[in-house]
């Protein structure tokens, strides 16, 4: 199944080159995300389906982007993804204005339900809002921290 997430986010990324480069990315200067960077990973993110409907708010009102992780956690590849990708410095760096919400659909019905929302067919699957646009773009997991953040600002434009 994570094959098959791979090439199916493989498709996704291949759109995020072809996205409009109008928008500007986030700005790059927070007292907060200097402190966010002390805990781990998931400092500063938001959890399941409250979490997810606090943080589109938030993006519906402050118009930044938003990325949405979908993970289980019996999924290997999860805890290689949290491990390589969400933990290097770099990302965490580059994502620390990003409205950010983690989704374990095995949680309950309306977690399972944001999962379906997305289609998700397998784990890890990661998506972002760009801001201002109407359409949500899903980022592969298996590249390096370097691609990640080239992948996501790409996204951004």
């Amino acid at each position: 199944m994570c094959f098959l997430l791979s090439w199916l986010s493989v498709s996704s990324v291949s759109c995020a080159a072809e996205v409009d480069e109008t928008v500007t990315p986030v700005e790059e200067s927070s007292s907060a995300a200097s402190e966010e960077l002390t805990g781990d990973w998931t400092t500063g993110w938001y959890s399941d389906a409250e979490g997810y409907e606090r943080a589109f708010a938030d993006y519906e009102r402050m118009r930044r982007p938003m990325a949405v992780y979908i993970n289980v956690k019996w999924c290997p590849y999860c805890r290689v993804f949290e491990k390589k990708i969400l933990s290097d410095p770099r990302v965490r760096q580059f994502m620390r204005d990003v409205i950010k919400v983690k989704i374990n659909p095995e949680s309950g019905r309306r977690e399972y339900a944001i999962a379906a929302r997305y289609r998700v067919m397998g784990y890890p699957s990661f998506f972002v809002h760009p801001p201002n646009q109407d359409k949500t773009i899903q980022l592969y997991a298996g590249v390096s921290p370097e691609q990640f953040i080239e992948i996501f600002k790409k996204t951004l434009k």
